[in-house]
């Protein structure tokens, strides 16, 4: 019986001192995971940002931005985020020569146990904008 009792108290404490490190995980949220420009002219530059934050009890890491193409830059306001802390991404995207509905999904990679996070915006990208057809750009 004693052994019993001894080896389930070893078991016992060595959870409680594990417990606290194998739980320990990064976690990141984003506010808004889709955004729609609207109607937009051709040859503009129109960005967005997005609000990154670290809800894990870890350190979140960002180790990749991914754009999704030439037209669309992500610059990362800061890559490392202790508990609570947050972050920018701005995705800035050229309209170029594109025509009608644009969507594009740049993501960002991060050292959690499901790692990839997409994210979305949409535009209407017009020709030629006149003053039979509104344009409404937003934000203003």
């Amino acid at each position: 019986m004693l052994p019993r009792l001894v080896s389930t108290a070893v078991l016992l404490l060595s959870l409680s001192i594990l417990a606290p490190s194998a739980y320990c995980s990064p976690a990141a949220a984003v506010d808004e995971t889709a955004f729609d420009f609207g109607y937009v002219p051709q040859q503009a530059k129109i960005s967005h940002v997005f609000t990154i934050r670290s809800v894990g009890d870890d350190t979140l890491r960002i180790m990749q931005v991914i754009p999704g193409c030439g037209c669309t830059k992500a610059p990362l306001e800061k890559s490392d985020l202790a508990p609570g802390e947050s972050t920018t991404l701005e995705v800035v995207f050229s309209t170029g020569a594109y025509q009608g509905r644009v969507a594009k999904h740049p993501k960002f990679v991060t050292n959690e146990a499901s790692p990839n996070h997409p994210l979305e915006f949409l535009s209407h990208v017009m020709v030629r904008p006149d003053s039979s057809y509104p344009c409404i750009v937003q934000p203003s």
